[in-house]
C-alpha cells in the first residue's frame, strides 16, 4: 500500500528555512525549481500563520514530488517532498542522491525554459531568429496565458516573409 503523502502545510513547515534562505515568499506559491509563480494568480497577502499561507499553496498547480523516488527507497515524508510544477516534475531526475536533486532544482529557470520552448517552436515553423525583431513589433505577449495577441498586419508580414507558417494558408 502506498504511503499517504504529507499535507502541503507539513512540507512547507519542513522546508520553511530553506525557502526563506532561497528568497521565496511564503505567501507566493511558486515551483521550488523553476520558480513559476503563475503571475501571482495564487498569491495570498496578509497571512499570519503558515497554515493560512498553505491554503494558497494547495490551490496552485503544484505536485508534491519525491526528492528520492519511492522506487529508489525514498520515504514519503516532508523531508523527501518538494513542490514542483508539472513541467519540472516531468523533468526531475530519478536519483537516490538528495544533493544531485537539489543541484538540479536550483539550476532550473522558468523564463529560460519557456524561451527555449518558444524558440524550438519558432524554428519548427521555418522562421529564423532574425525574424523575431519584426515579430516583436507585431505582437503582444500575454505572459499569464503564454500566448500572443497579433497585430492586424501580422498575416501580411508572414505572407511576405515565410511560406511555412500555418496561419497563412500556405
Amino acid at each position: 500500500m502506498k504511503a499517504v503523502r504529507p499535507r502541503v502545510v507539513d512540507i512547507l513547515t519542513h522546508w520553511k528555512d530553506w525557502l526563506l534562505d532561497h528568497s521565496f515568499d511564503l505567501g507566493w506559491p511558486t515551483c521550488w525549481a523553476c520558480r513559476n509563480g503563475w503571475n501571482g494568480k495564487y498569491d495570498v497577502f496578509g497571512w499570519t500563520t503558515l497554515e493560512e499561507a498553505a491554503k494558497a499553496w494547495e490551490k496552485a498547480p503544484l505536485i508534491r514530488c519525491h526528492i528520492v523516488p519511492e522506487s529508489l527507497g525514498g520515504p514519503t515524508n516532508p523531508s523527501n517532498m518538494f513542490l514542483l510544477c508539472q513541467d519540472c516534475h516531468d523533468r526531475a531526475p530519478d536519483t537516490s542522491s538528495v544533493d544531485a536533486f537539489m543541484k538540479w532544482a536550483e539550476s532550473q529557470d522558468y523564463n529560460k525554459s519557456w524561451k527555449e520552448e518558444f524558440m524550438r517552436e519558432w524554428t519548427a515553423f521555418g522562421l529564423a531568429e532574425s525574424d523575431l525583431v519584426e515579430f516583436g513589433k507585431l505582437v503582444t505577449l500575454d505572459e499569464e496565458k503564454r500566448a500572443f495577441t497579433f497585430a492586424e498586419d501580422f498575416e501580411r508580414y508572414l505572407e511576405n516573409n515565410t511560406t511555412q507558417w500555418p496561419f497563412t494558408g500556405s
